[in-house]
């Protein structure tokens, strides 16, 4: 359809990812039609210049007219959280983010806390006092070049993979096509969505928990359209592992064998020695963990290990399983002793 032609030039890796970016497209526009919040949408890629801005403006020209402006989470968490603040704090249609490097601040558990508001939230931007504010009536999107995500925050997105663009567009200037015919483009939808509802607005074959009316609405739509890529919606392999976890769990297995050791001449095998977190520390700077190296930071080595630990204190406190490990904790007095254990 010519609707699906807008998507054509987008180096997809899987069918999820274009029935995906179908539904992040008319989202803006559904998005009367329920009640409750949207997920994120994150648009990433293994390189630079794959197309992940350019999808994101493609939908706000095409929501609005116009390139939405961007929200910088990049920085400090009270930096991320005061600007992202003051984004819903202003009126608009987006929450974008684009090209994010420091997911830790990015991902935190503030932002978390919005995307799943069932109504009025609570936020306070720089210099003022505290306003409610409604963030399920925003459409939620994220660009970033590393898959770099949490669990806790993955679950409140949906996954857009690009690959590597092969330089060949039908339409090179795309932001301008949509805008030079964005009238004819609503018109179209609006027809498409009226079919949609006499057909009975049926349901997609997936929901995502936390976001079911909007898994029926914008999923139902995207999936009735294009009924030859609807069983990849919310495909269980569409969503990727993140980098972080992967690391994680390359890290866990180094841990043993490989991190200094805290008692000299301890008769305890390897895998029963506990660590202190800025023991394992060396095994991250030293490496090509790229995305743990981003909790990390840059600075001192003490505020380099006061980030870590902090870190390691949550995913231990939380006991999370990650790719089937989970850090144990032990506290002798103000001492917190760390060891990564198999789970199954």
């Amino acid at each position: 359809s010519h609707f699906r032609a807008l998507v054509s030039d987008f180096p997809f890796k899987t069918p999820a990812d274009e029935v995906h970016a179908l539904g992040l497209l008319v989202n803006p526009f559904m998005r009367p039609g329920f009640v409750g919040p949207s997920p994120e949408v994150l648009v990433h890629a293994d390189s630079m210049g794959s197309g992940k801005s350019t999808l994101c403006e493609v939908t706000g020209v095409l929501a609005t007219g116009v390139v939405p402006p961007t929200v910088t989470v990049d920085g400090s968490a009270s930096e991320a959280r005061y600007n992202l603040h003051g984004e819903l704090a202003q009126p608009g249609e987006f929450i974008y983010s684009d090209n994010v490097k420091t997911a830790s601040t990015w991902g935190d558990a503030d932002r978390n806390r919005l995307l799943t508001a069932p109504s009025l939230s609570a936020v306070r931007p720089v210099g003022s006092t505290t306003v409610r504010v409604d963030p399920t009536i925003r459409t939620w999107m994220t660009t970033m070049n590393l898959y770099n995500i949490d669990l806790e925050h993955s679950r409140r997105t949906v996954s857009i993979a690009l690959g590597a663009t092969s330089g060949k567009y039908k339409f090179p200037d795309l932001v301008g096509h949509v805008r030079k015919h964005r009238l004819w483009f609503c018109l179209l939808l609006a027809r498409y969505m009226e079919a949609w509802v006499d057909a009975g607005a049926p349901r997609a074959p997936r929901s995502l928990p936390s976001f079911d009316n909007w898994s029926d609405t914008v999923g139902g739509f995207v999936c009735w359209l294009m009924p030859d890529i609807a069983e990849h919606w919310l495909a269980p392999t569409a969503r990727p592992i993140p980098a972080i976890d992967r690391e994680l769990a390359d890290l866990f297995k180094e841990w043993p064998s490989k991190g200094p050791i805290p008692l000299p001449g301890t008769t305890k095998p390897p895998e029963h020695i506990w660590k202190r977190s800025a023991e394992v520390l060396p095994l991250i700077k030293g490496g090509d963990l790229i995305a743990l190296q981003q909790v990390v930071g840059s600075g001192t080595f003490e505020s380099q290990k006061q980030r870590w630990g902090r870190f390691v204190k949550q995913l231990a406190d939380s006991m999370r399983v990650v790719l089937g490990y989970r850090l144990e904790v032990h506290c002798s007095g103000t001492v917190r002793t760390y060891r990564p254990v198999k789970v199954s």
